[in-house]
């Protein structure tokens, strides 16, 4: 398969345990990168619970209303891009 895969998850279908909400550990570089770029906070969710999934492909995935671009570096999960979605009518 080329190119990139789509996977859409409704937020509102998807309920989880607090255990899975845990934090999000970010070297400092990581953390200015996600300042710098305003990357929404649901854009980091949705790569923690599709990591299983990601490889050196981009994977493109909607969760909570976010349009995530994300795929694996040197074993480590890098967001491509994230921007709101705005709402379908």
């Amino acid at each position: 398969m080329n190119g990139s895969v789509n996977i859409i998850c409704s937020g509102d279908a998807i309920h989880l345990p607090a255990v899975a909400m845990e934090e999000v550990n970010l070297s400092l570089h990581g953390a200015n990168r996600f300042l710098e770029r305003d990357i929404p906070l649901e854009a980091v969710e949705g790569v923690r619970h599709l990591l299983p999934l990601l490889n050196e492909k981009p994977l493109t995935f909607r969760y909570k209303g976010v349009l995530v671009v994300a795929r694996l570096v040197n074993g480590s999960p890098r967001i491509i891009t994230a921007w709101k979605v705005p709402p379908s009518a």
